[in-house]
């Protein structure tokens, strides 16, 4: 055809797909398949079945409630007076991060801190606390000055990488070095009564991560005489390792122990460790244990394994309800299966 008819072609293909893209088709409402109520409480079923199946961990928050309990009056030991601006502290903080400004302030209760700012001096504490340097570069050389004055190691060696733009070194964390003394004696300022047995431990780590133990201690709490606070209803192995996920975030969880860890968690409201046990019966959930997983998720408000175990139910229900565990259940739960069942069947 020539150069001439290409180019024919070629606008009337570019033609054609202009019309493809600007021409609107209209539709009428009356054309519109729209979806029966049927359909629409079906689907609606679907979606909450599909959210039955799942159990949401949250992440672990330790670091952030460290931050929480900067300049912080609940369990506070120890008073800084900087230009004037009294800032509240934890002696623990500087046992674990440094042992010899420990040694300076152990039987003091109010320092002043001459030659530096206050917004310095939070920065500081925020490391210590967390691990984290979050200072504004204005800070740097202060906080630099402030580090090797107080023999704060892990402060200076992170500021001065910062001033030289180079990678933040790895330091020990106050959050680490902690979960080293689990149930140690060192540094415990608190102790827990056990089934007879007394494991110390560290309030103001209790405090950062437990709602429970903030509510206790913000309050008109006290401590009896030898400063133990009494643990009910709970073995001394279970507690520990209780205690092991408040200090690392981490849990040993296991069969034999899982139930009596959600009553720990549910008691000191530690919603991620709750959700940690109802991860555990999602995956070792079968007819024999479902009524015990209904029953313990009841009574213990875990949400999330309540409705999972009540699906599971629905779908093994011959098996379940053969099941020793099942002829075992509490009236009052076998009825609150039954409404469920007839709820989702309308």
């Amino acid at each position: 055809m020539g150069p001439y008819g290409d180019r024919l072609i070629k606008a009337k293909k570019e033609q054609d797909e202009k019309m493809t893209i600007t021409t609107l088709v209209e539709v009428r409402y009356s054309d519109l398949i729209l979806p029966s109520n049927a359909e629409v409480k079906e689907a609606l079923k679907e979606i909450e079945i599909a959210k039955a199946n799942r159990i949401i961990v949250p992440p672990d928050q330790r670091i952030a409630q460290l931050a929480h309990m900067v300049n912080n009056k609940i369990c506070s030991d120890i008073l800084f007076d900087v230009q004037g601006r009294l800032i509240y502290a934890h002696k623990i903080v500087f046992a674990v991060q440094s042992p010899d400004f420990f040694q300076k302030i152990e039987n003091q209760k109010l320092i002043k801190i001459e030659g530096y700012n206050s917004e310095t001096f939070l920065s500081m504490l925020h490391f210590l606390y967390t691990g984290t340097f979050t200072a504004a570069p204005e800070y740097w050389n202060e906080i630099l000055s402030l580090s090797v004055n107080y023999q704060l190691h892990n402060l200076e060696v992170t500021v001065k990488s910062k001033l030289s733009n180079q990678a933040l070194p790895n330091v020990c964390s106050f959050d680490t070095e902690i979960s080293n003394l689990i149930g140690n004696e060192k540094f415990s300022d608190i102790k827990f009564g056990v089934d007879g047995h007394v494991i110390p431990a560290h309030k103001l780590v209790v405090v950062a991560q437990s709602e429970h133990f903030r509510k206790m201690f913000a309050g008109s709490f006290r401590e009896s005489q030898d400063n133990t606070i009494k643990i009910f209803d709970c073995t001394p192995e279970i507690f520990i390792e209780v205690l092991r996920f408040i200090y690392t975030g981490e849990c040993e969880i296991n069969e034999v122990n899982c139930f009596g860890v959600l009553e720990q968690a549910n008691f000191f409201q530690l919603t991620r460790l709750t959700a940690m046990c109802e991860i555990f019966w999602y995956q070792h959930i079968n007819a024999e244990n479902a009524a015990n997983v209904l029953e313990f998720a009841t009574h213990f408000n875990a949400s999330q394994l309540k409705q999972f175990a009540l699906e599971y139910i629905f779908k093994n229900v011959h098996a379940v309800t053969e099941s020793n565990s099942w002829k075992e259940l509490d009236i009052d739960i076998i009825s609150s299966v039954l409404i469920a069942s007839v709820e989702r069947a309308k």
